[in-house]
């Protein structure tokens, strides 16, 4: 049995019986096509910028990760000092006032749930949760 597709790609009398699915056919590959080349495109651009700065893989682990970022951004600096701005290597573990506010009474609203029984218990309510009481912790502390 020959599938629809199959025809249309074999025949110009399929593609005039059908203008419609052939249509689809056409718009089907070109973003497949297109979306097939962009990804090759910014997976060759990343491994090249990685290999150019003398970084291992950058898909591999996060000490390389972190080598790559630092050498991009010490590239960056040295190139285009007028973009460089203030950066605070401990911007990552501050935050503001108003999150440390919500992380909070996300934690009060964690807390009266499960004393309340409420919890579901599936596996991805789990999973989000512990993220969520670990993420909470390391923000309050």
């Amino acid at each position: 049995m020959e599938s629809p597709i199959a025809r249309l790609m074999e025949s110009q009398e399929a593609r005039q019986a059908d203008p419609k699915l052939a249509a689809y056919a056409f718009a089907g590959r070109a973003f497949f096509t297109g979306t097939a080349l962009t990804f090759s495109a910014a997976l060759s651009l990343s491994a090249a910028t990685a290999a150019a700065l003398d970084v291992g893989s950058v898909l591999l682990n996060n000490s390389e990760l972190k080598e790559f970022s630092d050498k991009m951004k010490s590239v960056s600096n040295s190139t285009m000092p007028s973009l460089k701005g203030k950066y605070d290597e401990n911007a990552d573990d501050s935050t503001d006032e108003a999150a440390n506010e919500f992380l909070r009474a996300l934690k009060e609203d964690q807390e009266r749930t499960a004393a309340a029984g409420l919890q579901k218990e599936s596996i991805y309510y789990r999973e989000i949760s512990s993220r969520m009481k670990n993420a909470i912790n390391r923000e309050i502390k």
